[in-house]
């Protein structure tokens, strides 16, 4: 027999005002200790915005840990520039981190593309294109080389 559980309240993994005065702290002091309170929830918001808004995007994926390391990074540089009247962290970080994941998006693919025209120019030399003439008459004349 099943029994109804109560709806309990979905716990926020993100509490503006307690994250603010961390990242107050953080600015005042720059301490590590500060930091690793504040690490584990932007760790947790860069894979949500992976999760949802890259999920389909192999560059990504296949680097996770670099991505995340660079958002923390990009996040941290940009710590010192945040002011609370202007605007709700949540937002100012969800913008960094999802800035930073297209440019490593860009960036990888930039990349990517050189490594294929690298490629293809490589397999288009002439020094191949005269061997895979060669192989070609060589079997055109019924199996004898050449």
């Amino acid at each position: 027999m099943l029994t109804k559980t109560k709806n309990k309240p979905k716990s926020n993994y993100f509490i503006e005002k307690e994250m603010i005065e961390l990242v107050r702290l953080y600015k005042a002091t720059e301490d590590d200790a500060i930091f690793l309170k504040i690490a584990p929830i932007l760790d947790t918001l860069i894979n949500g915005m992976i999760n949802k808004e890259f999920s389909y995007n192999y560059h990504i994926k296949n680097n996770r840990s670099d991505v995340i390391s660079e958002c923390m990074y990009e996040i941290l540089k940009s710590m010192k520039r945040y002011d609370p009247d202007k605007g709700r962290l949540f937002a100012y970080i969800n913008r960094i981190v999802k800035n930073t994941l297209i440019k490593y998006y860009t960036n990888s693919r930039k990349v990517r593309d050189k490594e294929l025209i690298y490629t293809d120019l490589a397999k288009n030399s002439p020094e191949e294109a005269e061997d895979d003439t060669a192989v070609k008459v060589g079997l055109n004349n019924n199996g004898k080389v050449i």
